[in-house]
């Protein structure tokens, strides 16, 4: 849907999207995703951009003194409130 025509940048959205919804808030460095889903540096970095042009994860830097000085990237608060707003919905 986000990627069309593109299979592996659809499987990179997918394990973004997974690893930010189930793994730790605020995951520092996507790098680690290469290897564990065998996803190329190019597509990894690619589709990380388009998701966070779209406005479904953000950057977190260390001056944001909302995170207590974590960096890096989550998914985006408006992406949960909408998705947590339909899922209660159902």
């Amino acid at each position: 849907m986000l990627f069309p025509g593109n299979r592996n940048q659809q499987h990179a959205a997918a394990c973004i999207f997974f690893e930010l919804k189930w793994g730790d808030p605020i995951v520092p460095n996507l790098g680690y995703l290469e290897s564990k889903y065998d996803i190329s540096r190019r597509v990894l970095q690619r589709t990380r951009a388009k998701l966070s042009r779209i406005g479904l994860v953000e950057h977190v830097s260390y001056l944001n003194s909302r995170y207590g000085g974590q960096h890096g990237w989550k998914l985006s608060s408006r992406f949960e409130t909408a998705y947590g707003a339909k899922m209660e919905r159902t």
